[in-house]
């Protein structure tokens, strides 16, 4: 099994080869972006133990090419895994854009039509206003940019965790500031 992301976060690569304690584990660097200036450099833990990735991929419906396969993960509902799942898949395919000045997000992400179809289920029931929308042949986007359902979002998944990618979560965090500064003048008014 091979999990991939771009240099940058690395750390998460490490972070999760102790997690489930690979001890000699090795993080391979592919340089992209000497191929392609628009391309970012990747890193890739390698997990070679064959009884780790059966189990895995048995308990966690583990698939290749998330995106185009991957089955919303109904099983995980009664555990707070959950929202872990969806940071992670959020992480790998989904998007934070801030427009006007960082006053306003709008979160996409990209799925298949079955794993959308739950994933809006999940936000609708979590208060978050999503909509989704064809991308493709087969492939759905899951939209929302309503400040509150981008606060709803956030909360749910970066409350009480330590697993996510720094980038993401740190344009959320210029979002709120923003909307706190913003809120906060107009009461000055």
């Amino acid at each position: 099994m091979i999990l991939t992301l771009q240099e940058k976060d690395k750390y998460i690569l490490e972070k999760l080869a102790k997690l489930i304690f690979l001890n000699d584990y090795k993080i391979y660097t592919t340089e992209l972006s000497k191929k392609n200036k628009n391309h970012q450099n990747s890193c890739s833990l390698v997990i070679s133990d064959k009884i780790l990735v059966d189990k895995l991929k048995e308990k966690y419906e583990l698939c290749e090419n998330k995106t185009f396969k991957l089955k919303f993960p109904n099983f995980l509902n009664k555990t707070n895994l959950l929202y872990s799942f969806i940071r992670g898949y959020f992480d790998g395919d989904g998007c934070i854009t801030l427009e006007n000045k960082n006053r306003k997000a709008i979160v996409s992400i990209v799925c298949n039509e079955i794993f959308a179809s739950g994933l809006e289920k999940f936000l609708i029931k979590n208060g978050i206003k999503a909509y989704n929308y064809k991308k493709g042949k087969n492939n759905r986007e899951i939209k929302f940019r309503e400040n509150a359902s981008v606060e709803k979002f956030y909360k749910l998944m970066y409350l009480n965790t330590e697993m996510y990618l720094y980038r993401k979560k740190d344009k959320f965090e210029i979002f709120k500031k923003t909307i706190n500064e913003k809120t906060s003048n107009s009461s000055k008014s």
